[in-house]
């Protein structure tokens, strides 16, 4: 994938990563109804280790500094508006389809948060058998984010 894409990123560095995404996104996704894939054993602790070292990597790259000197009041007002929103209309369409309060907590953290932190709030709330809904809603938040973000990013373009 990254081969083809380093071809094309000559034609536009934007599309290359795009085509990287997308396509990590749909072998992904392609791979998850194979049912040798599917019955690998201990895939699941593997892939929340490997959620574990992306978030620490992800975590240690933040430049504090630079998040405390936020350039664009807006922009932070926006985003604290975005992640209110999201939380309030998850939390009245968890109420209009009568979820208990753990399953909201749970896919609201999956998709307003991210996965890695669906098996600590989990953890959290002793109820462990919530995590792999949570997981599965915050992986299905992954690729509709992944599609509608590209193609909302080139319509906006």
């Amino acid at each position: 994938i990254v081969g083809i894409s380093s071809l094309i990123g000559d034609l536009s560095k934007t599309f290359s990563t795009t085509l990287i995404i997308l396509s990590i996104t749909t072998l992904a996704l392609a791979a998850s109804f194979i049912p040798k894939v599917r019955n690998l054993k201990k895939t699941f602790q593997l892939g929340l280790y490997f959620i574990i070292v992306f978030s620490l990597l992800v975590a240690s790259r933040a430049y504090f500094k630079d998040i405390l000197q936020i350039k664009s009041l807006y922009i932070f007002l926006y985003v604290i508006y975005a992640v209110i929103s999201s939380i309030l209309i998850h939390t009245i369409l968890a109420k209009i389809f009568k979820l208990d309060a753990d399953t909201m907590i749970i896919s609201s953290i999956a998709l307003v948060y991210s996965v890695p932190f669906v098996p600590v709030v989990a953890t959290a709330l002793k109820n462990k058998h919530l995590i792999l809904s949570g997981i599965i809603v915050g992986l299905f938040g992954y690729v509709i984010g992944n599609y509608l973000g590209i193609m909302l990013a080139y319509i906006l373009r």
